[in-house]
């Protein structure tokens, strides 16, 4: 068992407080802004594309947050008070997809040659993200007896009682191996544009399904259904439908290629 008493605040600069989760922000911008303009784009044009889905993302995460997790009245000064919490994941993506689409189209770019190198860049930090939640005491999952469950003692009530499981620490786990998968689709140079953004798109809806079953979440439908269940079985089916009906060659040479280890 671990009590988690740190400390979410990175420093303060008087009235300023730098916390761990919103430098994960900065740094995997910056890291897509840099990624992009040594791959594919200028930087004058990455500096353009960054700036879209960094706008993409905030409306994008809270609309979701408002619209599907959000308990209580609220008025639209709330919305920009992200200090408080809540930054969807799934509306964080629908609004970068959405931004980075409308950015390419504008700037007659190729979208999903942009979407594949940005979601290897998202997987990596959305894990640090997840660590920033641990360190934040929040999406903390239910309570168990398993060796390696967690206290969080400054969790707001009733998430701060009993000891739980750590599910910032699985979620962390599941983008790093999302992460690492797509980093070596995209290494081969083998596969079509938007085959590793719809893989991506496809293991994290089916690993967050997952994960979001040990989460702490209010249930929405029936015993167990939660709404991070819900939009992920969404993601799910749309990442499926695109790779079916896009990407029939992709797959091919990726279970051609899996097979052909196999044999070795």
């Amino acid at each position: 068992m671990f009590v988690n008493t740190i400390d979410p605040v990175l420093f303060t600069l008087g009235p300023l407080e730098i916390r761990w989760y919103g430098l994960v922000y900065v740094l995997g911008f910056l890291a897509a802004y840099y990624v992009l303009q040594k791959t594919v784009l200028s930087a004058k044009e990455a500096d353009s594309a960054i700036l879209w889905m960094l706008l993409g993302m905030f409306l994008g995460s809270r609309t979701f947050h408002f619209l599907f997790y959000h308990q209580g009245s609220w008025n639209l000064l709330d919305f920009f008070a992200v200090w408080q919490g809540g930054m969807s994941f799934h509306g964080g993506f629908t609004g970068i997809v959405l931004a980075l689409w409308l950015w390419s189209r504008k700037n007659k770019k190729n979208f999903y040659e942009l979407a594949d190198i940005t979601v290897i860049v998202a997987a990596f930090f959305l894990a640090l993200g997840r660590l920033a939640n641990f360190s934040n005491s929040e999406i903390v999952g239910h309570t168990t007896n398993v060796a390696w469950c967690v206290e969080f003692p400054n969790a707001y009530a009733p998430y701060n009682e009993g000891c739980r499981h750590p599910t910032q620490l699985y979620a962390f786990v599941k983008n790093i191996f999302i992460g690492t998968v797509t980093l070596l689709l995209w290494r081969t140079k083998k596969f079509s544009h938007g085959f590793i953004f719809w893989t991506f798109a496809l293991l994290y809806g089916i690993l967050r399904f997952t994960v979001n079953s040990l989460r702490a979440d209010p249930v929405v439908l029936g015993a167990w259904i939660k709404t991070g269940h819900i939009l992920s079985l969404v993601l799910i089916l749309v990442a499926g439908y695109f790779l079916i009906t896009n990407h029939k060659d992709d797959l091919a040479k990726l279970f051609k290629k899996s097979k052909g280890k196999k044999k070795r």
